[in-house]
């Protein structure tokens, strides 16, 4: 790529981060949804920030248990890191979403060069990503999507070919990947799968033995994963439905 290129590039990104972040600081709870209502997510990741605080325990599964409710809880796990750093109060949290979108568009960026487009081209891909409406207007809210789908695209970039690497780290980081966007929203589950299908046919070569060996990594690695994220959600569901027993009863 051409010092052109790069400085162009660079300045693109530049730009569009200080769009971004101009219009998160001008106001920064949006509405969005058709309820319009911009605190709902905040108000859901402050309650389990609150759970978290109250536990007094770093095992991960017992972490995942208190903070899960209605919505997966994955990135307010991570929020809470940005938080920590930055404060935990709806205006110094939106700014976290530019990570995602940063994430998002280097991802499809790497996608597009692995799969033989010219560093032009992938360059490209990235900006264009950046500045579709639905991906720009995700960047200034708190919400899901756009984790979600980020996290999608880097395990479809974990099982593309890269130089030295092996079947089993390929599979397992692309599982590792796949089972976190699985917890940012659920709905990764059955959009996710046909990302990861392509790339397994698309992407992993070395013949039948290769592709079934990193299939099989990513696979158990998705499973085991979200298995124990049922069993704490499980355990959890269990808990509350013994505290409202034993509280009905103690009322009676």
């Amino acid at each position: 790529m051409t010092k052109g290129w790069r400085i162009a590039s660079l300045s693109s990104v530049i730009t569009l981060l200080a769009i971004l972040l101009t219009r998160i600081q001008e106001q920064p709870l949006q509405p969005y949804g058709t309820a319009k209502v911009p605190f709902v997510q905040h108000g859901i990741r402050l309650r389990a920030l609150n759970s978290f605080e109250e536990l007094g325990s770093w095992n991960p599964m017992a972490i995942y248990a208190a903070v899960d409710g209605d919505y997966a809880p994955g990135v307010h796990l991570i929020t809470f890191l940005w938080g920590a750093i930055f404060g935990h109060a709806a205006q110094d949290i939106v700014p976290s979403a530019l990570c995602w979108l940063v994430l998002l568009c280097a991802c499809i960026a790497l996608v597009a060069r692995r799969l033989g487009a010219s560093q032009h081209a992938a360059v490209a891909a990235g900006l264009f990503t950046a500045v579709m409406p639905c991906v720009h207007g995700a960047a200034t809210i708190y919400y899901y999507d756009l984790p979600f789908l980020s996290l999608v695209w880097l395990s479809v970039l974990c099982l593309l070919p890269r130089p030295g690497a092996k079947p089993l780290v390929m599979g397992v980081s692309a599982g590792l990947a796949f089972a976190a966007a699985c917890i940012a929203k659920w709905s990764a589950l059955p959009l996710g799968i046909p990302f990861l299908f392509g790339a397994m046919l698309v992407g992993v070569r070395g013949g039948r033995r290769q592709r079934v060996s990193t299939g099989l990594a990513c696979l158990l690695t998705i499973v085991v994963l979200l298995a124990l994220v049922l069993i704490s959600s499980d355990a959890s569901l269990q808990d509350t439905l013994r505290s409202q027993a034993d509280s009905s009863t103690t009322e009676d």
